[in-house]
């Protein structure tokens, strides 16, 4: 079940714009509450600020290893988004390459879902509103997708 040659990115869908910003912004200021606590202006930022300075002054190993486990946490989803690329018959590396690059940035816990609705509305499976004539289970999707191979 590979890509379309003409649509090679075809199984790829970036996530929103909204999200991206997100965990962008709360990753820098992890790294900045991390590596330059110093120069961090905790009464400008309210709550968040006395929070922060808490954490800062009061359990700063805490903040240093939760910065490392999130990045290892974003490089694991991110091997496991190319597994998952395979296991879906995505083969185009181009397209696996994305998927990992996007997942190790910005999609952690995110990816799969997005992936999965990529392939159950990719060019190689049709989506039908009637049900099949004898349904295996009663999921909407496995009773209602038939693979272009299985003429409608």
């Amino acid at each position: 079940m590979e890509a379309p040659p003409r649509h090679p990115g075809g199984y790829f869908r970036r996530a929103s714009p909204f999200w991206i910003c997100v965990i962008a912004v709360s990753i820098g200021y992890f790294a900045w509450a991390v590596f330059l606590p110093s120069t961090i202006p905790y009464e400008n930022l309210g709550q968040l600020g006395h929070f922060t300075k808490y954490l800062v002054d009061k359990h700063p190993k805490l903040l240093y290893n939760g910065f490392w486990l999130a990045w290892g946490i974003h490089i694991a989803e991110a091997l496991y988004s190319i597994k998952l690329c395979k296991t879906k018959g995505i083969t185009d590396s181009s397209v696996q390459r994305r998927w990992f690059i996007q997942t190790f940035l910005f999609d952690p816990m995110m990816f799969s879902p997005h992936l999965d609705r990529c392939l159950q509305h990719s060019a190689c499976w049709v989506i039908t509103l009637e049900p099949s004539p004898q349904p295996q289970n009663t999921d909407f999707c496995s009773s209602n997708i038939k693979h272009l191979s299985n003429p409608l």
